[in-house]
């Protein structure tokens, strides 16, 4: 595990290849609200299905699989991405606010691997 923890966004994004990750990359990128859901925008990252919590093989193959590059992602969601250094991440939304439009996000990232 290279780095886990909570993230609060305000439409800004996050560079989840820093320890700790850092505002204003573009590894996970809350850009709007769709009702209740988050919009989020990345390289390359793929829903979790609905109730699982997938280990690092699990992500890596839904986004290779599965890959997209805008979703609208609703709270208790998770998704798996690559982040801009080819690092897996686990990124599940906690909450949205879209009165403060503040996103708070729970991430997980794994060393990367050759």
């Amino acid at each position: 595990m290279q780095w886990s923890g909570p993230l609060l966004s305000q439409q800004q994004g996050f560079d989840l290849d820093l320890v700790p990750p850092a505002a204003g990359g573009a590894d996970i990128e809350p850009y709007g609200f769709d009702g209740q859901k988050a919009k989020l925008v990345t390289n390359s990252y793929a829903l979790v299905p609905e109730g699982e919590i997938p280990d690092f093989s699990e992500c890596k193959l839904l986004a290779t699989t599965k890959p997209q590059r805008e979703l609208s992602v609703a709270e208790g969601r998770s998704v798996c991405l690559f982040t801009d250094e080819g690092r897996m991440a686990l990124a599940t939304l906690d909450s949205v606010d879209t009165e403060t439009g503040i996103v708070d996000i729970t991430v997980k990232v794994w060393e990367k691997v050759a």
